[in-house]
């Protein structure tokens, strides 16, 4: 199958050598051109393509071939390459993160079973490194990737151009509002209004709730626990760190000194909380700590629950009440979503929403 002079002009606005280019790229990846398979030789393609210059043609292929699509040998001709699919996960962090961790580890697995190679982009907690691999993903021969956006506003205009462009991506754990893209995101909403329920159905009269709200996932914690109190006409107290009163990627000794100096606070107050209800199991498990320094009984005078069920949720003391994340899960979902969406870039944008499970514990 090759062109007719509508199909060109489709992409009048493009230079021809792009629009030759783009349409070759389309047959290959369509398989209409399968690898090892010869293309037209360059005369063939000048007539097929109404007459165009060869040097036009050849400025073309050359484009692919650095795109890894063609291999030209001398004297032998133009060749569709054998070519191995890659794409990335980018995540901000896998320095002792569990959840992340055992997300890149799920979509691997997935890929591998379909010969496909998977490239891990770890930021490190630095945001410029965060924006430099969004930025730099079609640059790197990649099929798709795999994104756990770091909300800036450099960030997310790379993702933008990046579903400009058609290049397939999943977003995995939150959303970016007023952007639609595939997602891949777990019910925290339904796990924190449950953790909540929970703390009422024992008595707890005077919740609290420690947290940030830096993405759709952590407001949804925390809209979960506002609306379970509501519900429920339960007094309830929010200490929440948004961007205007923490670092946008702290490290563990900012962490530490906002949980402390949060619990220090609300126990300050008349009448104190029975419960506090924090966003993740590690500022849990820094909350207890602080109580216990403080001689407070858990959870006899103040319960506590967490967020995620990390495996630190079963070593501390007492034991952490908290909302199974579906870390393997999130991956695996992700990873199919991808591939349809490799397989299908004129897919429509789907969101797939895990659930979370309960995991009482002894602190709650």
């Amino acid at each position: 199958m090759m062109p007719s002079e509508g199909k060109l002009k489709d992409m009048s606005h493009q230079p021809i050598y792009r629009q030759v280019e783009a349409f070759l790229k389309e047959q290959i990846e369509e398989g209409v051109f399968s690898p090892g398979q010869m293309l037209p030789s360059v005369k063939e393609l000048c007539r097929q393509f109404n007459g165009i210059n060869h040097l036009t043609v050849r400025q073309a292929i050359k484009n692919l071939a650095k795109q890894g699509l063609v291999e030209t040998f001398k004297g032998k001709g133009t060749f569709v390459a054998h070519r191995t699919k890659t794409v990335a996960m980018v995540v901000p962090s896998l320095d002792n993160d569990e959840l992340m961790i055992k997300v890149c580890n799920s979509v691997q697995r997935f890929f591998e079973n379909e010969q496909t190679q998977t490239v891990i982009l770890n930021a490190r907690q630095d945001m410029e490194k965060a924006f430099d691999h969004v930025g730099r993903l079609q640059k790197m021969r990649l099929d798709g990737a795999i994104i756990f956006p770091v909300l800036s506003a450099t960030i997310i205009a790379s993702i933008c151009r990046l579903k400009h462009d058609g290049f397939p991506v999943v977003l995995i754990d939150r959303v970016l509002e007023d952007i639609e893209l595939p997602s891949v995101v777990a019910d925290c909403w339904k796990g924190s209004y449950e953790l909540a329920m929970h703390l009422i159905a024992r008595g707890r009269k005077r919740i609290a709730w420690v947290g940030q709200v830096a993405g759709t996932s952590t407001r949804a914690r925390h809209d979960g626990f506002r609306d379970a109190l509501i519900e429920k006409g339960v007094a309830g107290r929010s200490v929440v760190f948004d961007k205007r009163n923490y670092p946008v990627m702290p490290v563990e000794r900012d962490y530490r000194e906002m949980v402390g100096n949060a619990v220090r606070q609300l126990m300050a107050e008349t009448p104190r909380p029975d419960a506090i209800m924090f966003f993740t199991d590690h500022w849990a498990i820094l909350g207890i700590e602080e109580l216990k320094r403080m001689g407070v009984k858990i959870p006899e005078e103040v319960a506590v629950t967490g967020f995620d069920d990390r495996r630190e949720a079963t070593l501390c003391i007492p034991k952490l009440a908290t909302a199974r994340y579906p870390m393997e899960k999130l991956g695996e979902e992700a990873a199919k979503l991808l591939l349809a969406r490799i397989n299908d870039k004129n897919m429509p944008p789907k969101q797939v929403v895990l659930p979370v499970e309960l995991v009482i514990r002894e602190s709650a």
